[in-house]
Formats: structure tokens, sequence, C-alpha cells
């Protein structure tokens, strides 16, 4: 396995690491929702523009890989959570169309009503 030499891909190994991950992801949920609930208690909800994304995804042992540089769809396929304020005629939307990470900063201008340059790539979503 890349980065693990040394660790061999049993099933044994794959649970312990996925479990890992997993807790991981839980704790980055549990702060997301404190920051949500600050700006809940602040007043500041409503006025916030929420992103939240990864970097790349991980393969997580399936076809006995790990890291982020293969070419399977989990390598790649990372989430893009956007909640924009006053926007709930689109609230729950799922886009399946493909974006990419260069078209967030374009959002963000967008949303703060400052121009998008030509020169940036990326388009406002």
């Amino acid at each position: 396995m890349v980065g693990f030499f040394d660790l061999m891909p049993t099933e044994k190994n794959i649970q312990a690491l996925r479990a890992i991950y997993m807790g991981l992801i839980t704790e980055v949920d549990l702060h997301i929702g404190r920051v949500a609930q600050f700006l809940k208690d602040t007043d500041q909800y409503e006025n916030t523009l929420i992103i939240v994304t990864s970097d790349l995804g991980e393969m997580l042992g399936d076809h006995y890989s790990w890291g982020k540089f293969n070419v399977h769809a989990a390598a790649y396929e990372t989430p893009l959570i956007i909640r924009l304020p006053e926007n709930d005629a689109r609230a729950g939307t799922v886009v399946t169309l493909p974006v990419e990470t260069i078209d967030i900063m374009p959002t963000i201008l967008d949303w703060v009503g400052q121009d998008i340059l030509n020169s940036i790539d990326g388009r406002s979503l």
C-alpha cells in the first residue's frame, strides 16, 4: 500500500483504517456543526455563504489502494456543498454536472458583488 509499506492489505487492516477515517469525518462534521451553531447564535447564519469541500478523495482500501492518485472514481469525486443565503428555491438541489475547485473563487466573488475578471479560470456556480 502506498504510504504503508509494511502494512499488508488484510481485511482487518482495511477495516481498522476505514474506521479511523470515518471517525475523522465525524469529527469534521461536529466542527462544521459548531461553526453553523455559532453563526446562528450570533445572527450571522442567514448572511453567510457556506462552502464545504475537500481535497481529492480517498480510496480507503478499495481496489487495494490507499491514497488519492489513481484512476478510480473515489479518487476524484469529492463533495462540494454550498449554502447560499436567500436561495430557498434551490435548497437541497443535487447537481451532478462536473465542477472544479477553480469554480469556488468566482462563486465567492459573484456572491459578494465583485467582478470576475476574464483572466480568472472557472465560473460562478
